[in-house]
């Protein structure tokens, strides 16, 4: 009888066992996982919200919360691309909502969603696009297991588009990795690339356009400056037209417009545009420095909002003897025409002459490159430049890295030409990013240097001791020839008057005795 009891003891005691076991598999339908979604940039007004879209029924199977939206492979639901796309559309429709808060570190976690597949929605974003994304929540045997999302490596199978992007604009100026000293009248070849975001079937009313804005420059349009624009490296009528229509002769500016082309954004989403052009230096600033900085920018449509995106090159053209750039009354001093016996000092930052005058009314050109090379043109289309009352030479609308030589073609009244060519070039150092931060000019064996601040635009001296070190061009007065101790023409001079004076005493002699 004990050994009854015994084996009906054992047998209540697994019942028992099991019996705890089904209700522990009956009542715990959580888990302590989380659904986590990766990749959403830390943004101020990011909103994360998750849509069910697939539910688990009291049956047991999973069936889709909108009838008819989810494609079916046999018995079995599989959401495509195009699904989620379309249900985007109609979140007034899906009722089960989670707006995701929580995060742990850079992720967004939740366990606050249900089993079956929900899809996840990120609007607020001023720098991406987000496209809707899925995440499943499966019913294990012990309670719910949480998958997870990242919207920047994941894919969509044969149906994959970009569930995050963030579309860039780069511009480039081909003759310099984004920086150029330039001088009036350079032609600069551009190219800018864009990238098209890649949109949803479903979007409409798509904003997408390529702007440039030029400082100091105009566009040149002609047969040996043509307009390119490429679309993955192949032509494209679209998009062909779109710049033709845009990028012309003259202008200062241009907007490549292809919002609401949504079929043709939509169709080459991830893609490069790219557009080559060119632009003529028109900088008539007259000021040491004047800078170009010439903004390109993409402005396209994200989840709810218009973002934009720029980048921009920097030109720099320079001068002598001109205004320093954010100090109308102040002066720079580089180069002064006096008379044979002045001399150039500098006192308390000023320029002085001592033993002699400066030369107003000089006449200069500048050849660029050598000697007897090529006449710089200034903005005002003349190529000559003369001296003011001061002596000072101001030119505008110059190159750097480029040797120009000065030659004087007229000399001041009652002074002597000086032909000699002086060598100008100017020496400047730009950042990584490709902004000025200083530049010497040298004339002669003179140097001057000079920083220079981007974002007041206002240059100074380099060395404040040496604020100024003029090149001094001379003349010498047509009086003060020296003599060459020889005698010269008066000889002659004299000569030629007793021979004028005896062949007029012959003559009238001669008519007398003719007369009588």
């Amino acid at each position: 009888m004990s050994k009854i009891k015994k084996v009906l003891a054992v047998f209540l005691t697994l019942a028992m066992v099991l019996g705890m076991g089904v209700t522990t598999f009956a009542t715990d339908n959580t888990s302590t996982e989380k659904a986590r979604i990766q990749g959403i940039t830390a943004e101020d007004g990011i909103t994360v919200t998750a849509y069910q879209i697939i539910k688990y029924n009291d049956k047991g199977y999973y069936e889709e919360v909108l009838k008819n939206s989810i494609t079916k492979d046999g018995d079995n639901l599989k959401p495509s691309a195009d699904d989620v796309q379309k249900l985007a559309e109609k979140t007034s429709e899906l009722t089960n909502k989670v707006e995701i808060t929580e995060k742990d570190g850079d992720d967004y976690v939740t366990s606050a969603l249900t089993a079956g597949t929900w899809m996840i929605i990120v609007t607020g974003s001023s720098d991406y696009l987000y496209n809707p994304a899925v995440i499943s929540v499966n019913q294990g045997p012990n309670g719910l297991v949480y998958g997870e999302l990242n919207l920047v490596t994941d894919t969509w199978g044969t149906d994959a588009y970009v569930k995050k992007g963030e579309p860039t604009i780069i511009k480039e100026a081909f003759n310099a990795d984004k920086v150029e000293g330039v001088q009036y009248g350079d032609i600069i070849q551009f190219r800018i690339t864009a990238d098209v975001p890649s949109y949803t079937a479903s979007r409409e009313n798509i904003k997408y356009v390529i702007s440039d804005t030029l400082d100091g420059l105009s566009l040149v349009v002609d047969k040996d400056h043509p307009v390119v624009a490429t679309l993955a490296g192949a032509d494209d009528a679209t998009l062909t037209e779109a710049v033709n229509n845009a990028v012309l002769n003259g202008k200062g500016s241009f907007a490549v417009d292809l919002s609401n082309q949504d079929d043709f954004l939509k169709a080459n989403g991830t893609k490069k545009i790219v557009i080559t052009y060119f632009a003529k230096v028109t900088t008539d600033a007259k000021i040491t420095v004047d800078e170009a900085n010439n903004t390109a920018t993409l402005d396209y449509s994200t989840n709810d909002k218009v973002q934009s995106k720029s980048d921009e090159t920097y030109h720099y053209t320079f001068g002598i003897d001109t205004t320093f750039s954010g100090t109308e009354s102040e002066q720079t001093n580089e180069f002064i025409k006096i008379d044979k016996d002045g001399k150039i000092d500098v006192v308390d930052g000023e320029v002085v002459i001592t033993g002699g005058v400066a030369l107003e009314g000089a006449v200069f050109q500048l050849h660029i490159g050598a000697a007897d090379g090529p006449l710089f043109v200034a903005a005002n289309g003349k190529n000559e430049f003369t001296t003011d009352k001061d002596g000072r030479l101001e030119i505008n609308g110059l190159d750097s890295d480029i040797e120009y030589y000065l030659i004087e073609t007229k000399a001041p009244t009652g002074y002597t030409l000086n032909e000699t060519p002086v060598k100008v070039k100017i020496d400047a150092t730009y950042d990584n990013e490709g902004i000025l931060k200083s530049y010497i000019v040298n004339i002669g064996d003179n140097q001057t240097q000079y920083n220079y601040n981007a974002d007041t635009k206002i240059t100074t001296v380099g060395d404040p001791q040496n604020p100024a070190n003029p090149y001094g061009f001379k003349n010498t007065k047509l009086s003060a020839l020296p003599s060459t101790g020889g005698i010269g023409t008066t000889i002659f001079t004299i000569g030629g008057c007793l021979i004028m004076i005896i062949a007029a005493a012959l003559f009238f002699a001669s008519r007398r005795k003719n007369n009588k």
